[in-house]
């Protein structure tokens, strides 16, 4: 389910290919956006940007982060990919987060996961994590492993497939002020008190993240996936904390961000809030040049 990394994958993957000079168009589903059930170019001009909003939190930063790609919003994947090819004849058209969609052929699949914790208890989903059984993985092409560290085991029951893994990491590149998108560094972070707020599949990774750059905080105020924060009621417990100088700042991801910008109105309550600017390294990218020679 969600937490293993997918967007940041999708950007990455999307800005190595381009850097190898080829044309790429994204395409997202759009969950829980007023465009899922449409098909929608949201990224060739300022109209369709200012749209986007209405697509959902991860097309949001997919935009963000890639300004000059083509991005599809739409659960019709087959309809998304004739208009990609209609409009923009790519060399790769990625498909974040597409592996059960069987109407679509792929030509390479990426299976993500927690490098922690990989499998959860091994169930499907309600009982557990797993969206398909682990026997779907033959049918996999690449499995990445997101937060990848020495010492990590790969169960095995995904190493039997004997599939190229990809070792990912995330680091925290800065902090951006909500107010004048201003660059905040770690170390001034340091000695502050900080509180943490977010609506993403995996919070224990940011608290991690958060923790390796040796900044302490008090509290963590969690919400489900995808959360939409709608009223700005939602953070009066907060916004109280930082009327009576109990908070000093409150670090928030990218996906909560999109959202959370268009409630946080004044500028008292701005220079508060940050968001954490995330970079997605992989080391072995010699996987991806075979990929890139095989299907290209």
């Amino acid at each position: 389910m969600g937490g293993t990394g997918k967007t940041p994958f999708t950007i990455y993957l999307t800005e190595y290919l381009k850097s190898k000079g080829y044309k790429v168009v994204v395409s997202h589903r759009g969950y829980k956006g007023e465009y899922e059930n449409e098909v929608k170019i949201i990224s060739e001009n300022k109209e369709q940007q200012v749209k986007a909003r209405y697509a959902g939190d991860e097309p949001q930063i997919l935009l963000r982060n890639l300004a000059e790609t083509p991005i599809i919003v739409g659960k019709n994947r087959t309809e998304v990919i004739k208009l990609a090819e209609k409009q923009f004849q790519p060399d790769f058209i990625i498909l974040d987060d597409s592996f059960q969609h069987l109407q679509v052929a792929h030509d390479y699949d990426f299976i993500m996961f927690k490098a922690n914790n990989p499998l959860g208890n091994g169930f499907v989903l309600p009982a557990g994590k797993l969206r398909e059984p682990i026997s779907s993985l033959e049918h996999a092409s690449c499995f990445v492993f997101n937060n990848w560290q020495e010492g990590v085991e790969i169960p095995v029951q995904i190493s039997k497939f004997t599939k190229p893994i990809l070792e990912s990491r995330y680091r925290i590149k800065h902090f951006i002020n909500y107010s004048f998108d201003l660059k905040v560094f770690p170390r001034a972070l340091q000695d502050k008190k900080v509180v943490l707020l977010s609506a993403i599949g995996n919070p224990g990774s940011f608290e991690n993240s958060i923790r390796n750059l040796d900044i302490d905080f008090i509290k963590h105020y969690k919400f489900i996936d995808h959360y939409r924060f709608e009223d700005k009621k939602e953070l009066n417990p907060i916004l109280q904390k930082i009327d009576k100088n109990e908070i000093d700042y409150v670090i928030t991801t990218e996906k909560d961000y999109v959202k959370l910008r268009n409630l946080i109105d004044n500028v008292a309550e701005e220079n508060k809030f940050l968001y954490a600017k995330l970079a997605l390294e992989i080391e072995n990218t010699e996987i991806i040049d075979e990929i890139i020679r095989k299907e290209a």
